[in-house]
């Protein structure tokens, strides 16, 4: 079987997964559980894999061979890892339920290694088991923070971290499939590791700025003025040549990306943490 259709079989598993957990839990709880969780994993994915570079993927979907690495962690750590996860805290599921899907995980984890198509460098099997532990024992806390009024910490954190796995994800898909814009840091002789690298930390640097407007509930002239601003910084980033963009790109692409970005943390916002939600209530 080709590794594209293990990697496919992985992301269905971890849909179906969460699918079911949206069925039996009817609750906007599980959406912000997956996306804490997943934000969360993209952050610590930013020094594992793309910093020190623990261990790589092979799904062999996209021709350039860093892309396709990140997809592969895409479909580990966007997918399978944070559904389960959401899965297990929205549930409340015990320890024998968690002892048992780690040991699934694991045991999905050494096959892809076995059909060396996911490889490790520094990495090992019982690393991803402590964090495991660790992704299910934040989400059954997490979940439990959510019910009734979450605190602001809580909605601090659950925003700021949905959000970079928002801005992250947008980011990826916009070049991954169309080279629209690069950024040359100097830090990493692969082009593309070194624009992953900076690009993170920037899009985690704009999070702030993007989760204190929403959170805050500041006006849209001043989120509008933020946006320009960030513009501004694209263009100064193209100046020093940190930032490249393509024929098909431009200031004012970024300035309607950044738009919808505040559009999309803005809706979420609102449908997680609305004053009207009895589900998940008002941190204010």
């Amino acid at each position: 079987m080709a590794p594209a259709y293990w990697y496919g079989l992985l992301g269905l598993i971890g849909l179906i997964i969460f699918t079911v957990t949206l069925w039996k839990v009817k609750n906007q709880r599980v959406f912000a559980v997956y996306t804490f969780i997943a934000g969360l994993i993209y952050c610590m994915e930013y020094f594992i894999l793309v910093l020190f570079r623990s261990y790589e993927y092979y799904p062999h979907i996209i021709s350039n061979k860093y892309f396709d690495n990140i997809l592969g962690s895409i479909f580990s750590n966007a997918v399978i890892v944070p559904m389960t996860a959401a899965m297990i805290g929205t549930l409340q599921l015990g320890w024998r339920w968690i002892l048992l899907v780690i040991g699934i995980i694991l045991s999905i984890e050494k096959l892809f290694l076995w059909l060396e198509i996911y490889q490790h460098f520094w990495w090992r099997i019982y690393y991803t088991a402590i964090g495991l532990v660790i992704c299910f024992f934040l989400a059954k806390v997490w979940d439990k923070k959510l019910q009734g009024e979450a605190s602001f910490l809580v909605h601090l954190f659950t925003l700021f971290l949905s959000n970079f796995l928002f801005q992250a994800s947008a980011f990826y898909l916009l070049v991954a499939t169309g080279n629209m814009f690069l950024f040359h840091i100097g830090w990493f002789s692969n082009p593309i590791r070194d624009h992953f690298a900076f690009a993170s930390a920037y899009i985690f640097c704009l999070n702030v700025i993007y989760v204190m407007l929403v959170i805050k509930r500041i006006s849209w002239k001043w989120r509008v003025a933020a946006i320009v601003l960030i513009t501004v910084l694209n263009g100064y980033l193209i100046k020093e040549g940190i930032l490249t963009l393509s024929t098909h790109w431009s200031l004012i692409h970024f300035f309607i990306l950044y738009l919808i970005l505040f559009l999309i943390l803005e809706t979420y916002d609102r449908w997680c943490f609305s004053s009207n939600n009895n589900n998940i209530g008002n941190s204010r």
